[in-house]
């Protein structure tokens, strides 16, 4: 199983019942000594690189040795180890935590048979966390539609509960893009989460067989097998339609493995955006003592392609590299390219033209449009009523307030409101004024009017 990258967390009544003032306060005169050697032992034994294992665990004994936990209890002394096992190993993930209520918890959790208080907090806790996970959609944040037949899925945690209890209710939201011909995936936000839901979602972008992703290996306990793809899965797949992942400086973990896999396995058309986090290895709790636990990373999965994993702290380079805040308007306008270089009716090609001013002018903001306010053309065209207010032009429609028109260059102007409208001004043989409107409609035909300037 991958490790999930978060946890449960445990209502405070459950350790109320267990430690006293006393204890609590005599957590602070723990012996380092001992504590540092748990570490440093857990660390060489388990951690998923034999060889930064070794070089943790020999590098906080050393700092021992020279002193360097001298006088230090709690939370200080948990993160100087954490300082140094994180600068000995490379690792984001790797962290000791003064924690005595969690320690309770770990160790309930993983009683063999907790007795009945201890089960009903636990159950009680587990009921929490998914009222918690189903308010946030199990970490999809929003599935939907962009104009060129582009589906949007933003996913910000892959939420262990969704193998649980949201499968049903991700098939069916997924049904809202069923046929999309292209995908934009958003990982810009995304935190991480369970490993073995990254999997299943990828499952998704591929078509019903199973597709082995990587390799998961933990040294600990010798394990090296398979990770799969899903071959049943609710709701539709999109295993044929060209895929376009999204990412930022901040996207962590199983997010990365998402990215990494899909562009390793050749599955992602594009990964547009920022360089990853870096932080992509399981983790585990394993406790020290009555007051400490490390969060230890030791399962590895690799990719199936790479045979590797990238590297923590150099994360996922994107093959199209932007500020995040811009990632998405250049996937849509890239899906658009892709989609017009293959259409062949020409009423296809009419409508992704008449979408892809939009996406340019939203994907390139220093389009230049500075002079497009001189080539139009102000009056009254039938309903239209075209004003200049500095830089910008107004439209008003039959004498109702004036609302602000976006430039998309090439002397193309936008009208987002109930009824998508483009507007472009022309002189016409005798001289007079016009403006061309086009109208897009639900089925792609592209409606054009021309109207002259009243008068």
């Amino acid at each position: 199983m991958w490790r999930c990258l978060t946890g449960l967390l445990l209502a405070s009544s459950l350790t109320a019942q267990i430690w006293s003032g006393d204890a609590l306060a005599q957590s602070h005169a723990d012996n380092a000594a001992d504590l540092v050697e748990a570490a440093a032992t857990i660390t060489a034994s388990d951690y998923v690189y034999p060889e930064l294992a070794e070089a943790g665990a020999a590098h906080i004994r050393q700092r021992l040795a020279e002193g360097g936990y001298d006088g230090l209890a709690g939370d200080v002394l948990a993160d100087a180890l954490t300082t140094d096992l994180a600068r000995a190993t490379g690792d984001s993930h790797i962290r000791v935590i003064h924690d005595p209520e969690r320690v309770v918890f770990y160790r309930a959790r993983a009683a063999r048979e907790p007795d009945d208080d201890v089960r009903e907090q636990l159950e009680a806790a587990r009921q929490a966390n998914l009222a918690a996970s189903r308010d946030a959609g199990f970490g999809f944040v929003s599935i939907a539609r962009l104009p060129g037949q582009v589906g949007y899925v933003r996913i910000d945690e892959f939420d262990s509960n969704l193998l649980t209890d949201g499968q049903t209710y991700l098939g069916e939201a997924l049904r809202l893009i069923d046929g999309v011909d292209s995908l934009v995936l958003d990982l810009r936000y995304c935190v991480g989460g369970n490993l073995d839901v990254v999997s299943y979602v990828l499952g998704y972008l591929f078509t019903g067989d199973a597709v082995e992703i990587g390799r998961q290996i933990e040294r600990w306990q010798g394990l090296d097998e398979p990770v799969l793809t899903p071959e049943r899965l609710p709701g539709p797949r999109f295993g044929d339609v060209p895929v376009y992942v999204l990412t930022s400086g901040m996207t962590f973990s199983g997010g990365e493995h998402m990215a990494y896999h899909l562009q390793s396995l050749g599955r992602s058309t594009a990964v547009i955006g920022e360089r990853t986090y870096g932080g992509g290895i399981g983790w585990d709790p394993v406790v020290l003592n009555d007051h400490f636990y490390i969060r230890i990373p030791r399962s590895l999965v690799i990719n199936a392609q790479s045979r590797t994993l990238f590297a923590e702290g150099a994360g996922v380079m994107p093959d199209v590299v932007v500020e995040a805040g811009r990632a998405l308007d250049q996937a849509w306008l890239r899906a658009l390219d892709d989609r017009l270089s293959e259409a062949d009716p020409a009423d296809e090609r009419e409508a992704l033209t008449w979408t892809r001013r939009i996406a340019a002018a939203r994907a390139a903001p220093d389009l230049p449009i500075v002079g497009m306010i001189e080539t139009a053309r102000p009056g009254n065209y039938g309903p239209y009523q075209f004003t200049r207010r500095g830089a910008d032009l107004m439209l008003s429609f039959n004498g109702r307030p004036a609302y602000r028109l976006e430039p998309l260059g090439d002397d193309v102007w936008f009208d987002d409101r109930s009824l998508q409208r483009q507007f472009r001004f022309i002189d016409a043989e005798n001289g007079t004024a016009q403006v061309i409107m086009s109208r897009l409609h639900d089925d792609g035909e592209v409606e054009r009017d021309a109207i002259r300037l009243d008068g």
